[in-house]
């Protein structure tokens, strides 16, 4: 195992494993099944438990549910790769998750608190939907957000990339003073995107990644590294999957704490590398290198690549070429060989901008595809404000 469990982890998931024991149909009968004792598990005790996937807790739902008095809160992941999925929290993992995730951000700023952190996350439901793109509501909705005087801001690349581009068109007005720390979460966001929105907002942005399932998992530090909180989580690599990129595989996480929906080597769909090293930052932990896209989101063919990115990089070639007509985009794969763009075009789009796009889908796949182009007027994100560019159908 190549992400071995730390000797304090391996005692976090003995406690874990044998409360499961006592309280979960689910796991009692696979620790009789495999023969472990959940008091005396090692590493390779821990590996041949199975991965969990949501498709397992749906059909094991009557059992795999811990069976406690303790209240519990029930949310339900986006369905942004299929069908969404209950997740059950108590009082007590909700809030062991909330403090680590503001010990993170302390760590970066000591003046962020509850009243100065705004999340565009549910807001749609509010005063305002920062996630109805239309130009007059992103102007509305990012007046009624500053008037919340925002220190810190949490949000979608999607989300922010729209509201940075009235921003440098000065469509939307905005002194850059009053935001010091955006916190990027719910999408991968590449390097040139954040430099996009940084600049707009003139503040820094900082990467956190979680799951619904888990809400908080990792968070960046200073130096670019995404550190996993190994008190409350592990994170490993499925190397039983093929390999998309080089080292790259599908990212399997343990929590240490949620016991009434256990989250035991849980497929997370995000495809990654992990690996613990030292850090300029002072912290020796595993950190996760996201590969950019998930398992769900790969493009089917002979040469595999993650869609997102793949397509979001045609795109911005384009406008690197002066060609940007395209406001937003969708892509769909219906079969090994052919693809269907959704566009929301500006007046500058026309048939010299759609031959080019399908000649560089061509270049770029490396192989002949047929790519259909549809123009449509809008492009609706999930309800989370998360923007899904990719999704294969074959």
């Amino acid at each position: 195992m190549k992400q071995d469990l730390t000797i304090e982890q391996l005692g976090k998931i003995k406690v874990l494993l044998n409360e499961l024991y006592l309280e979960n149909d689910f796991y009692r009968n696979l620790f009789i099944e495999k023969d472990i004792d959940p008091g005396n598990v090692d590493c390779e005790h821990f590996l041949q438990l199975p991965v969990i996937t949501k498709d397992v807790i749906r059909k094991n739902e009557g059992d795999y549910y811990s069976k406690s008095d303790e209240a519990y809160y029930v949310e339900y992941t986006t369905g942004s790769t299929g069908v969404p999925l209950r997740c059950l929290k108590t009082k007590r993992e909700k809030l062991i998750s909330t403090l680590a995730i503001w010990q993170e951000r302390r760590r970066w700023d000591p003046e962020v608190n509850i009243e100065n952190y705004v999340s565009l996350f549910g807001r749609d439901d509010t005063s305002f939907n920062p996630f109805d793109f239309s130009e007059q509501n992103m102007i509305y909705s990012f007046n009624e957000l500053l008037s919340l005087n925002p220190r810190w801001l949490s949000a979608p690349i999607t989300a922010l990339l729209r509201y940075a581009k009235l921003i440098n068109e000065c469509i939307i007005k905005y002194d850059k003073k009053q935001i010091k720390f955006i916190e990027l979460i719910g999408e991968y966001a590449e390097q040139s995107e954040r430099e996009i929105v940084e600049h707009a907002f003139g503040c820094k942005t900082i990467l956190h990644y979680g799951l619904r399932e888990t809400w908080f998992a990792c968070y960046e530090c200073p130096e670019g590294n995404l550190h996993v909180r190994e008190d409350l989580f592990f994170l490993e690599q499925d190397n039983s999957n093929k390999q998309i990129q080089e080292g790259m595989n599908e990212i399997l996480i343990t929590s240490f704490f949620n016991k009434k929906m256990p989250i035991i080597r849980y497929s997370t769909g995000d495809l990654g590398k992990v690996e613990r090293m030292p850090c300029k930052c002072g912290q020796h932990t595993q950190v996760l290198k996201l590969a950019g896209g998930r398992k769900a989101g790969i493009i089917k063919g002979p040469n595999e690549m993650l869609g997102d990115m793949f397509f979001k990089r045609i795109i911005r070639s384009l406008i690197e070429d002066g060609d940007d007509s395209i406001e937003t985009f969708r892509v769909e794969q219906n079969s090994i060989d052919q693809f269907t763009f959704f566009i929301v075009p500006n007046d500058q789009f026309n048939d010299s901008v759609k031959s080019k796009l399908v000649k560089r889908v061509n270049e770029k796949i490396k192989r002949k595809v047929t790519v259909n182009i549809i123009t449509v007027k809008t492009i609706p994100v999930l309800t989370s404000g998360k923007f899904q560019v990719f999704k294969c159908l074959c």
